[in-house]
């Protein structure tokens, strides 16, 4: 939310002494309008989720490592509960769906990001067929509409130093038109003689069993929920 975190800033600086809640439900109401109530709920429930969890948070950091506290697929579903309110709260009023739809973006690209790390589990993007494993339906569409919406909020690179929307939407073009492979180690138990970085808690040991390189590229690179650049 670029536009929420710019007025906050400028009403800050003309307005040092005016109250923080105010200057955002003044925000909230004026550029979300029928939406701003589920909106508004969706970044309550955010910051409360985050503050529990105790999690720290890095510009060069990954959803994939919050998969387990606030951006956890339980929390994901809670916060996409709400976006469904706004949107269709602004059903004919192509302007605020924009709008909406830009503010989704982070959850978006946090969601792809966790499917490619979780592969054939749950919350991956494959499904069982009587060959393996399959893309799930209309998966290309999701990829195909968060690189459209990309573009259109203007969005140069996917994170901090990361590739463009195109290029995001190739390196899934890339993954989705091989075969899945597993390998020897996929589903084993895996027991460690000794404990794994703190600082690498994504899958944890269950990295071991990754069943192919895009998965482990997700949890490598530095893409941030926080860092869409504009």
């Amino acid at each position: 939310m670029m536009e929420l975190n710019t007025y906050l800033q400028a009403k800050a600086l003309w307005q040092p002494r005016k109250p923080i809640d105010k200057t955002f439900s003044e925000f909230m109401s004026g550029y979300y309008g029928k939406a701003s109530v589920p909106l508004t709920k969706y970044i309550n429930l955010l910051v409360a989720n985050l503050k529990s969890s105790k999690a720290s948070l890095d510009v060069y950091g990954s959803p994939v490592n919050h998969r387990n506290d606030f951006l956890s697929p339980e929390a994901i579903e809670q916060y996409s509960t709400l976006f469904d309110q706004a949107e269709r709260s602004a059903e004919g009023d192509p302007e605020l769906t924009n709008r909406i739809n830009n503010a989704r973006l982070p959850l978006e690209y946090t969601v792809l990001q966790q499917a490619q790390v979780n592969g054939a589990d749950k919350h991956g993007y494959l499904k069982p067929s009587a060959k393996g494993f399959t893309t799930l339906p209309n998966w290309n569409g999701r990829i195909n509409r968060f690189t459209a919406q990309a573009k259109k909020a203007g969005v140069k690179e996917i994170s901090e130093g990361g590739v463009s929307p195109d290029n995001y939407k190739k390196e899934w073009d890339d993954l989705l038109s091989k075969p899945f492979q597993t390998s020897l180690a996929f589903r084993k138990k895996v027991t460690l003689r000794y404990p794994f970085s703190p600082e690498f808690t994504a899958k944890k040991k269950q990295h071991l069993q990754m069943e192919s390189s895009a998965e482990q590229n997700s949890l490598l690179t530095g893409y941030s929920f926080m860092a869409m650049t504009w």
